[in-house]
């Protein structure tokens, strides 16, 4: 009947405009998902007979994540991390799993050796047994702050062999506060004094602190 074929029309019209909305929901989301400054990806985790986490594959990644981590989509994608990065910190599996099955949320700073990068992750569920990451690269940052540890180290070492020069008046016991400062306050894994002899002009060790495994008695200068 006429009334019929009014119903479907209306009914094939409201299909359409449904697909289309569908379609431009899908271009957005893909927009922002390519577009994002941050790195992000999608996971499905992978577990053992005992349910425990070893591995994890990847499903989908962004643009910014291929940039931050050096990894082509094309030839990461439906692989796992295993595969990928065989000498990947099991930190990384265990932390993922634990949000993967508890559905908890993460966040944290982390080295990963086989890309030589630090990152800043964000990580959750989207369904029992995936997880997706948002990740920040800030290597920079990182390497920023241990060199000014080293700095503050190095004054701080500075300043204490300054006071010891101040407070000592027999050098040999001199010798030894500076290599124990160097050491101790200084962070450094061994540390030596040496004097020349004149008769000999050689370099003779008269001080040492820290790991020196035999080293001073090989010393030939």
């Amino acid at each position: 009947s006429d009334q019929s074929r009014v119903t479907l029309l209306c009914v094939i019209e409201e299909q359409k405009r449904a697909e289309e909305a569908l379609r431009k929901s899908e271009q957005k989301y893909r927009l922002l998902f390519d577009e994002m400054l941050s790195g992000f990806a999608v996971h499905e985790i992978i577990c053992d007979q005992s349910g425990t986490p070893t591995d994890y594959r990847f499903l989908s990644v962004n643009k910014a994540f291929e940039k931050m981590t050096g990894l082509d989509a094309c030839g990461i994608l439906g692989k796992t991390v295993l595969e990928v990065m065989p000498g990947i910190e099991s930190n990384w599996i265990e932390r993922y799993g634990k949000v993967a099955l508890t559905g908890e949320p993460i966040r944290f700073e982390n080295y990963a050796a086989a890309l030589g990068k630090y990152y800043e992750v964000r990580a959750y569920c989207p369904e029992h047994g995936k997880f997706a990451t948002l990740i920040n690269d800030i290597t920079e940052r990182k390497l920023a702050e241990e060199q000014l540890r080293k700095l503050n180290r190095i004054y701080s070492l500075l300043s204490d062999i300054n006071q010891a020069i101040v407070r000592s008046r027999v050098p040999e016991e001199l010798y030894e506060k500076v290599c124990n400062i160097a050491v101790e306050q200084g962070g450094f894994g061994m540390a030596w004094i040496g004097l020349i002899d004149e008769s000999s002009q050689k370099l003779m060790v008269i001080a040492q602190a820290g790991r020196t495994n035999g080293y001073h008695e090989q010393v030939n200068i």
